[in-house]
């Protein structure tokens, strides 16, 4: 569910590049800014009207649950600040730092790295398609497999699929072979982000869910945030990309420990 749900932003994505090329040819890029953030915010809210509660809140049981489960589950886990209190908060919180470095130092930095091999800009524009396509479809096949399996070997998975193929991302030189790698990225990287919800979950009980949720999230910021300029200092210095790949597979690899550490602190019954 939560991959059906998450798919949404990987088809923004797929969405959202032709239509701002589009909008900027008819507008300048400042007009264009403010077209696209106040259809998004009237888009958001306008939707967010028609979304409901837990259905317990609406005196209603979830399909297939009586009155005792649906109790024990809203009652059950931990507190934010018993959250915190336990190592496995800290592990989830940096592997998430380390997932943000990655992913958004990618991001930004793909394209320049295509032009820098010798890649059209035009044709590099392919690439962020690619790359969200894959994202609906690692939300959505990962995020099932979550559910199957256990969700913290396939958050663990993602990491070291995302190193591997970041350390082949140095010997790149061709659009065939950065567009595989964009799609891989994209499946994994959506493959990795629809877990955390389930996996906080798992961790420490619904108890407290959406505030341990949103604080351990503040792990991916925080790396979003550090990922691009770490990566722009590091170009700079040596005068490629390739010191940046090989740091953030690091990355991948330090948040792949990390996540195979984590092991729930509430009981499963």
């Amino acid at each position: 569910m939560t991959g059906m749900v998450a798919a949404g932003t990987g088809i923004g994505a797929v969405i959202a590049a032709p239509l701002a090329n589009y909008i900027i040819s008819l507008f300048d890029w400042r007009i264009s800014y403010i077209i696209v953030g106040g259809a998004t915010m009237l888009v958001t809210v306008v939707a967010s009207q028609f979304l409901k509660r837990d259905p317990v809140d609406m005196g209603q049981l979830p399909y297939g649950h009586d009155e005792r489960i649906v109790s024990h589950r809203n009652s059950s886990g931990m507190s934010l600040q018993s959250a915190m209190a336990t190592p496995q908060f800290w592990l989830f919180f940096t592997s998430l730092v380390f997932f943000g470095i990655l992913m958004f130092a990618l991001m930004v930095h793909l394209i320049p790295h295509a032009s820098d091999i010798g890649i059209s800009p035009a044709a590099s524009a392919n690439l962020m398609a690619v790359l969200g396509v894959l994202v609906i479809a690692g939300r959505l096949f990962l995020g099932a497999a979550g559910d199957k399996f256990d969700s913290r070997l396939v958050f663990a998975f993602c990491f070291i699929g995302l190193a591997l193929i970041l350390f082949w991302l140095i010997y790149i030189n061709a659009l065939w072979q950065l567009l595989i790698f964009a799609a891989l990225f994209g499946f994994l990287q959506g493959g990795c982000g629809v877990q955390e919800p389930p996996l906080a979950a798992r961790l420490f009980g619904i108890r407290s869910h959406g505030v341990i949720l949103g604080t351990v999230s503040i792990g991916f910021t925080l790396g979003g945030t550090i990922g691009p300029i770490l990566a722009g200092y590091l170009f700079d210095i040596a005068g490629n990309y390739q010191t940046v790949f090989i740091v953030l597979g690091i990355a991948g690899l330090l948040a792949f420990v990390l996540a195979i550490l984590l092991k729930p602190v509430v009981s499963q019954e």
